[in-house]
């Protein structure tokens, strides 16, 4: 994980996986996607790149869990 970008997940009332990542600084980040996941009905597939801009928070589904 880049500097200052933080991971954390959670389950949905359905069972639904969800990773949250936080870019606490200043600087873009650009993290790997370890699983398939749907970003605001795009999707992103395992080890594809997600550009963090500064201060930015994703929240994704994991698309096993669908």
């Amino acid at each position: 994980m880049p500097v200052g970008v933080t991971t954390t997940g959670a389950t949905t009332a359905d069972g639904r996986r969800l990773r949250f990542l936080h870019n606490w600084s200043w600087a873009e980040s650009t993290v790997v996607v370890a699983v398939g996941h749907v970003l605001d009905e795009a999707g992103h597939m395992a080890g594809a790149e997600l550009r963090l801009g500064t201060w930015d928070v994703r929240v994704l589904v994991d698309q096993r869990s669908q």
